[in-house]
């Protein structure tokens, strides 16, 4: 992982369309390489960057995410990744307004071909191949909501 990420940094000279790119996390990132993923993040973060900064911007450089997936076909989308009871109240008040639906396997077959759920799908597939916790099965485990018309 840390291998790939230098070659990304190293020879991919633009990455300013990649989603949550920022002006100088590139020199930041390069500076402080580090053998561990872990100590290279935590050394990167300060008051600019935080950890969860840092890491959604690896994510999208190492699967070439690019920041034109949030305008071309834009579905609005939300992804609770992670619910506690208040969460789960806001869900029910929100789908309660009629604004917003969870999206199931056959809705969600349907929907793929939208940059935004592809993107959605790569980051789940690459996260559990590098946490050594892969089964297709789970994928979307934590169920999308989209808007509803």
């Amino acid at each position: 992982l840390n291998d790939l990420l230098t070659y990304k940094l190293s020879f991919n000279a633009e990455n300013k369309n990649i989603l949550h790119y920022e002006n100088g996390m590139n020199n930041l990132l390069k500076k402080n390489r580090d053998e561990s993923i872990d100590y290279w993040i935590n050394s990167c973060t300060n008051k600019r960057y935080t950890k969860s900064r840092i890491k959604r911007y690896i994510l999208s450089l190492l699967i070439e995410i690019e920041s034109i997936v949030n305008q071309e076909n834009h579905l609005p989308v939300l992804r609770p990744l992670a619910m506690t009871s208040t969460g789960q109240s806001i869900l029910k008040t929100i789908s309660k307004t009629e604004v917003l639906y969870p999206v199931n396997g056959k809705i969600l077959s349907s929907l793929q071909h939208y940059p935004v759920i592809q993107s959605m799908i790569q980051a789940e597939v690459f996260l559990s191949l590098v946490t050594n916790q892969f089964h297709p099965s789970k994928i979307f485990s934590e169920t999308p909501w989209i808007k509803k018309d």
